[in-house]
């Protein structure tokens, strides 16, 4: 089959060139910045967004940004859906909800993806060491997003049934009360929420992390209206992204201790998570092959009506990653 790659994206670059007479590129200093929002949740996984704020590269590429937080990437979303901001950071399970609800949102670019970073919290004292001691305990979630994907997952490659443990949802400021109090025996978090309870924990918590198993993914989505209005702009905000992954992976301790920073750690509480390689941009058959693996999961726990697994192709927007990073966009029609 044809790589989109080697065939559609020299097309875009070339329809975009004579659309855009590569104005974004061009523009005179004189030009003054044009304003662009991003809402993103306050985790790693927003590491470029932190840097090329930080560093001015936003800037560099004539934007003014607003940074919107969240606890959440599905707080985010919200945002856009909400017409309250112009893109989001999200992981693509909240994502692919918000286009089962036929919401006119695409991605343009996975910003982050980590193996590191989503794991299982336990209490030691509750009988919890692997995760085949499982069965028979109280596990704590927050459900429609990754977390929730996360430890299905984790339960079924260890093959423990649905009977044998009862799901709590959680909301991320209950983790550790909820942890503490015994009102569950484990819970599925993320750095740094991780960091901080496993830390409050101390010598009691168990982390159980599937690598092999699960790639936490973060994507950048705009409405498509949006996006069809400033395919330059995003473009450019785009362009700094991918700057400010080029610093995290050349200067990995310097983006380390600026990551951890934002998002309230330590630079030594972020060396277990942290991988410089996370941070790229990038739209690949992986991102594809989650989409559909999310949405065949999501219909058997009847989250979403049961159907044909959409063509999620139609739900990205390659035009702006085409005109700064071509050679990320390796997709098959």
């Amino acid at each position: 089959m044809p790589s989109l790659s080697r065939i559609a994206v020299p097309l875009l670059m070339a329809g975009a060139a004579i659309a855009l007479g590569w104005y974004g590129w061009q523009r005179s200093d004189a030009t003054a910045a044009e304003s662009i929002t991003i809402a993103i949740p306050t985790q790693m996984s927003a590491g470029t967004v932190f840097v090329a704020r930080d560093k001015g590269l936003f800037s560099r590429q004539d934007l003014a940004v607003t940074v919107q937080s969240f606890t959440l990437g599905k707080q985010a979303l919200q945002s856009v859906l909400d017409d309250k901001a112009d893109l989001a950071l999200v992981a693509d399970v909240p994502f692919m909800f918000a286009r089962a609800n036929q919401q006119p949102i695409a991605v343009v670019a996975t910003v982050f993806a980590s193996r590191h970073t989503m794991a299982l919290l336990g209490r030691l004292d509750r009988g919890i060491n692997a995760p085949g001691d499982l069965a028979g305990k109280t596990l704590g979630t927050v459900k429609g997003t990754n977390a929730q994907y996360f430890l299905d997952k984790l339960l079924a490659i260890h093959a423990i049934p649905d009977a044998a443990v009862m799901i709590v949802e959680l909301q991320p400021e209950q983790f550790d009360a909820a942890l503490r109090s015994g009102q569950v025996d484990a819970l599925t978090a993320w750095s740094p929420l991780l960091t901080r309870i496993q830390a409050a924990h101390g010598a009691n918590a168990a982390v159980l992390m599937e690598p092999d198993m699960f790639v936490y993914r973060f994507v950048l989505v705009g409405k498509k209206r949006f996006l069809d209005a400033h395919p330059e702009r995003v473009a450019r905000a785009l362009s700094a992204l991918a700057d400010a992954a080029a610093s995290i992976q050349e200067h990995p301790a310097e983006a380390q201790a600026l990551i951890a920073r934002a998002i309230g750690l330590q630079p030594q509480q972020l060396a277990a998570s942290f991988r410089a390689g996370d941070y790229a941009l990038s739209l690949d058959q992986s991102l594809l092959l989650s989409l559909d693996d999310q949405t065949r999961w999501a219909m058997k726990r009847g989250l979403i009506r049961a159907g044909r697994v959409p063509n999620y192709l139609d739900a990205i927007d390659v035009r702006p990653l085409a005109l700064t990073q071509p050679a990320a966009i390796k997709l098959i029609r």
